[in-house]
C-alpha cells in the first residue's frame, strides 16, 4: 500500500530527468512475438542486468510510486477534501444545497482516492490558471471529478511510463530466452546471460 503523502509540491520534471533515470530509460526493449504466446520483451543487444543495477532501478521505482500514488487512508481524504473544498468555494454553484454538496465532495473523493494530494493541488493550481483540463475544458466552472482526475493523471503522467518502463526492463528475457519458443519457466530472467548492461553505460 502507498504511503500517505502531503500536498507539498514535488518536481516530478526534475526528477524524472536525474541523470540516473534518464539512463534507465534509455535501456531499449525489443519485443518478439510467437503464435499463440504473449509478447515477449527482451533487452535488446544481448544486454542484462547485474543485481546491484537491478537493486538501483528497485530502488526508484520504489520512490516513483511512493510519489506517484497514494492510499485512501483518513488523512489522505482529508488532505483531498480540504483541496476539494477550497477549490469549489472559488467556483460557487447557484442552488445548491447541503445534501447536494456533500454529495458532490463524495463524487470527487472517489474519483481522486488512488491519486496523491500533491498533484491534486497543482492541478487545481492548474484550473485556477486556465492550464491542464484538455481541449474542451471550460474553465469559468469547477472541473466536474471525471475532469479533475485527467488533469491530475496529465500530472503524474511521466512518472506512470517511468514505472511502465522500469517494470518492463526488470521483467525483460535476454534475445535467447525471447527467442525460444518454448514455454519459460516464471522465475528464468536476463541476468541468466553472460553479458551484462552497466547504467548508464555499457560493459562486457
Amino acid at each position: 500500500m502507498a504511503r500517505e503523502i502531503s500536498t507539498q509540491r514535488v518536481d516530478l520534471q526534475a526528477l524524472i530527468s536525474s541523470p540516473e533515470l534518464l539512463a534507465l530509460r534509455r535501456i531499449s526493449l525489443g519485443t518478439i512475438n510467437h503464435p499463440g504466446l504473449p509478447p515477449r520483451k527482451y533487452l535488446s543487444g544481448g544486454l542484462t542486468l547485474t543485481g546491484d543495477e537491478r537493486a538501483r532501478i528497485e530502488s526508484r521505482l520504489a520512490q516513483l510510486r511512493e510519489i506517484s500514488e497514494a492510499d485512501d487512508s483518513t488523512d489522505n481524504r482529508k488532505s483531498r477534501l480540504g483541496l476539494v473544498a477550497n477549490m469549489l468555494m472559488a467556483y460557487p454553484m447557484a442552488g445548491g444545497s447541503e445534501e447536494s454538496g456533500r454529495a458532490r465532495a463524495n463524487a470527487y473523493l472517489a474519483a481522486l482516492d488512488d491519486l496523491p494530494p500533491w498533484a491534486i493541488a497543482d492541478a487545481i493550481r492548474n484550473w485556477h490558471r486556465g492550464e491542464g483540463g484538455g481541449p474542451n475544458a471550460s474553465y469559468r466552472f469547477a472541473p466536474a471529478p471525471a475532469e479533475l482526475r485527467y488533469a491530475v493523471m496529465q500530472i503524474l503522467q511521466p512518472a506512470k511510463q517511468t514505472i511502465a518502463h522500469l517494470d518492463a526492463v526488470l521483467t525483460a528475457l535476454t534475445i535467447e530466452q525471447a527467442m525460444d519458443p518454448r514455454p519459460i519457466p516464471p522465475k528464468q530472467i536476463a541476468h541468466e546471460s553472460g553479458r551484462v548492461i552497466s547504467i548508464g553505460t555499457r560493459r562486457m
